[in-house]
């Protein structure tokens, strides 16, 4: 089970555990617990604006197919961020989510790709990719994207209106 709320979530991560360095007056130790955290933490929500991207750009027709669920997919071995199901409960859109302070590289791109193989038949041979980073791309992810008809997202873009 994963808490929905992001600001229960950050509560429960790192307020409640530190109640008693901050009953004693202790807050920089319980700033220095947040910040080792907080990227992890707002890594997660940011997989959540992104499903949410994912959900507003079909609904506003940007993207070249709509769906009608929007959620993630894993097994034990394999994760995908972002999978959008078509009316027949088919991967018509898939998407990588990386918060990190470098750009979103070949390497990553790959693991990606393997992801959403290990999901087998649930992708359509057509599916469209959409590959989200706070930090961009490399050349060669750009120049992949490029030649798949994939979009890559930053959080401007995120943010931006659909036009």
């Amino acid at each position: 089970y994963q808490m929905s709320d992001d600001f229960f979530r950050f509560w429960f991560r790192f307020i409640e555990p530190s109640q008693g360095h901050i009953e004693f007056g202790d807050a920089e130790r319980v700033v220095d617990g947040i910040m080792s955290g907080l990227s992890e933490h707002v890594g997660s929500a940011f997989e959540g604006a992104c499903r949410d991207w994912v959900r507003m750009a079909s609904a506003a027709g940007i993207l070249r197919e709509r769906v009608g669920r929007v959620g993630s997919w894993w097994n034990p071995d394999h994760e995908v961020d972002v999978v959008g199901l078509d009316d027949h409960g088919r991967a018509a859109i898939c998407g990588e989510c990386k918060w990190q302070a470098q750009p979103f590289d070949w390497n990553e791109l790959e693991q990606y790709l393997a992801h959403v193989q290990a999901m087998g038949a649930l992708v359509r041979p057509d599916v469209a990719h959409v590959l989200f980073s706070k930090s961009g791309f490399t050349d060669r992810v750009r120049i992949w994207a490029e030649s798949r008809a994939a979009r890559l997202i930053d959080p401007a873009d995120l943010l931006a209106p659909f036009s």
